[in-house]
């Protein structure tokens, strides 16, 4: 039987063209880094990648990859463009060469449209970080969707007893946290600090049903 943890990096959801994964094997290192060092992720920068790496295989990851757009890497003369990969792969302990994973560049890519990740144990505790979506296609759903796909992770964890994240946006994230993630406020104070926002899990001894 899977771990717990095993199961949840191994789903994938689809809709029309695109795809989300939390294989966070598919992610090429160098596109993200690239998103990172954008002004759409403000608050974070660029990493060396052996740190980004290690980053990645201690979270929950979740990319959003538009299928339609294949090895853009070669098209664009491997700058550092926002790419990334369809095929989920499961974890493989056989050394054998002809089973061994590809190397990343080896892999069919497609572009790297959105990302999000969970700091978590993947039993009872989620901290929800470094949302992004391109912002030539925002306002089309797919932060929602990519959010609601997050959420699902969550709630699938089996001793849930919270989930966690911080936001700078008052008048936006805000609503939109307390709608998609069932969030509420807990902290913070508007035009002064960030929002702390919380959802209890069904194992918090707190946990009246409600979001909050």
């Amino acid at each position: 039987m899977a771990s717990i943890s095993a199961e949840l990096r191994n789903q994938r959801w689809t809709r029309d063209s695109y795809l989300i994964s939390t294989d966070a094997s598919l992610i090429p290192v160098p596109q993200l880094n690239a998103a990172f060092a954008s002004d759409a992720v403000y608050w974070a920068k660029a990493m060396p990648e052996a740190i980004m790496r290690e980053m990645l295989q201690s979270s929950l990851c979740f990319g959003l990859y538009d299928t339609t757009c294949a090895n853009p890497q070669q098209e664009l003369g491997g700058a550092a463009q926002v790419d990334d990969d369809d095929n989920n792969k499961n974890s493989n302990n056989n050394n054998d060469d002809d089973t061994a994973e590809p190397e990343e560049h080896q892999r069919p890519q497609h572009r790297l449209i959105g990302f999000a990740r969970l700091i978590t144990d993947f039993v009872t505790f989620a901290y929800a970080t470094d949302v992004w979506v391109d912002p030539a296609l925002q306002g089309n759903g797919l932060g929602r969707w990519l959010l609601g796909c997050v959420q699902e992770m969550i709630e699938a964890m089996p001793c849930l007893r919270k989930s966690l994240l911080f936001t700078d946006s008052w008048e936006k994230s805000v609503p939109f946290y307390e709608k998609v993630m069932k969030m509420s406020v807990v902290g913070g104070q508007p035009g002064v600090s960030q929002a702390i926002m919380q959802m209890r899990g069904k194992w918090s001894p707190h946990f009246t049903g409600k979001s909050g």
